[in-house]
């Protein structure tokens, strides 16, 4: 089982499953504690926690993180895992604690074993853009009149949740717009298994590009704003919570976006990024949907001290509606598994980092026995996203392809 979990640097925001450790009998054979921890930190922050369960009967298990050695500080547990669990959302730059302990049942009793402790460092990790605050607003797609499904699911940024998110849990979107009217409509393309009825509990605020006072509030059954001045910059959040339809609830793995009546802000939009082997080099490839006064691109590469070096600068294509695609060919990088990162400067020196992707390029004296998706499935090597790679020695490697 996967979850995605926001942390702050101070604060962490978090859903906490909790056990009920005092229900403990002797018709319950405490487990022996797991072995083999390990934490494999992505280019994006997102941490991958395995383990293999200790002696006995291990039916799942209980992790706990925290800030400290003694944890004790801004810490946070998933009860019922097995191993691997990704964890989404970390600081960069940090270091947190992890314990892991089993759990066995007998009867209406639980028992656990003890602790096994480890840690980790984010060291030089960029988390993912967060639209989730007016302040880290994201783009969107503008339409003057209203579009076709395909229109938008084709030629819109899609804003992928990884990993998705499931029944119960409430999650918030801010995206910037241009008024070309005074009038506009949002609306939004959810791709999941959830059937009729996407969302609950759905709320929205508008406010200036500058996040003051709410300018206008609503629900879902009002998405229209009024008033609004042509040619001014606004700001719409939208929370919402994840229904849970019987019997098993559901899970939303991508949002698109999309206004009536505006048309996109932000200088560059991105539709795809990828790394792929090609011969003994790393073809990196991406394509943007539009862009704005984007002066270059640079490549970046992490290096053994968790820094990001520069590897090239690409020229971009200044201001353009139209769908543009790029290229580099990196011939000189270790045989290891290697981060890459893309980022975008304006004319006016301004640089916003766009996206990071990994890549496995070592050479694999232990040969991978099995590739699966987040949800599971056993996956060809040609297949395109996440991907978990499983060793013949044990070792599990996530690498987007």
């Amino acid at each position: 089982m996967k979850f995605k979990l926001k942390f702050g640097v101070l604060l962490f925001l978090f859903f906490v499953f909790q056990l009920n450790n005092n229900k403990v009998s002797a018709a319950c054979t405490a487990p022996g504690a797991p072995t083999g921890l390990t934490a494999t930190v992505g280019a994006d922050c997102v941490t991958t926690l395995t383990w293999a369960v200790g002696t006995g009967t291990t039916v799942d298990s209980e992790i706990q993180i925290c800030t400290n050695a003694g944890f004790t500080a801004n810490c946070v547990t998933f009860s019922g895992e097995t191993s691997p669990i990704e964890i989404g959302g970390f600081a960069a730059g940090t270091t947190y604690f992890y314990r892991i302990r089993g759990r066995n049942t007998g009867g209406a009793f639980e028992c656990f074993s003890a602790y096994t402790t480890g840690s980790f460092a984010t060291g030089g990790c960029v988390p993912p853009p967060d639209c989730g605050t007016c302040a880290t607003a994201c783009g969107t797609c503008g339409f003057a009149t209203a579009p076709t499904v395909a229109q938008v699911t084709a030629g819109c940024p899609d804003y992928p949740y990884d990993p998705p998110i499931f029944s119960g849990q409430t999650d918030t979107r801010c995206h910037q717009f241009q008024a070309v009217a005074t009038s506009v409509d949002f609306n939004v393309i959810i791709q999941s298994n959830c059937g009729a009825g996407n969302v609950t509990n759905f709320s929205w605020t508008l406010q200036n590009s500058t996040c003051g006072a709410n300018l206008q509030t609503g629900l879902i059954t009002d998405l229209n704003f009024t008033g609004l001045t042509i040619g001014n910059i606004y700001t719409f959040c939208y929370t919402y919570t994840v229904p849970s339809p019987a019997p098993f609830g559901c899970t939303e793995t991508t949002h698109w976006p999309y206004f009536v009546g505006a048309q996109t802000v932000l200088p560059l939009e991105l539709k795809e990024f990828e790394v792929v082997k090609l011969n003994k080099m790393n073809k990196l490839k991406w394509t943007t949907y539009s862009e704005r006064d984007n002066d270059f691109f640079t490549i970046e590469r992490m290096n053994a001290n968790n820094e990001w070096i520069n590897v090239a600068e690409v020229d971009g294509s200044g201001t353009s509606a139209n769908q543009n695609s790029y290229h580099y060919e990196d011939q000189i990088f270790e045989n290891q598994i290697n981060y890459y990162r893309l980022s975008q400067t304006d004319i006016n020196g301004v640089n916003r980092v766009l996206d990071t992707k990994v890549i496995d390029n070592r050479n694999e004296l232990s040969s991978a026995v099995k590739r699966i998706n987040m949800l599971g499935q056993e996956v060809q090597e040609d297949y395109r996203g996440l991907v978990f790679y499983i060793y013949e020695n044990g070792e599990i490697v996530k690498v987007y392809q």
